[in-house]
């Protein structure tokens, strides 16, 4: 992501904060991906290991 920005700078004023906008929303998006991630694997689990220990 970092090179993103660079390659940016190197092109003009306009594409370089296009390109910090673009690096800001990825970083913003690894909250939401990993909840939803989380949410889909407790899930999956919710029945595993019930009923097997007596």
């Amino acid at each position: 992501m970092t090179q993103l920005v660079g390659a940016g700078y190197s092109v003009s004023t306009g594409v370089s904060d296009l390109s910090t906008f673009v690096k800001l929303l990825g970083v913003a998006m690894l909250v939401p991906i990993v909840l939803v991630i989380g949410v889909v694997i407790r899930r999956s689990n919710r029945g595993v290991g019930k009923g097997t220990c007596e």
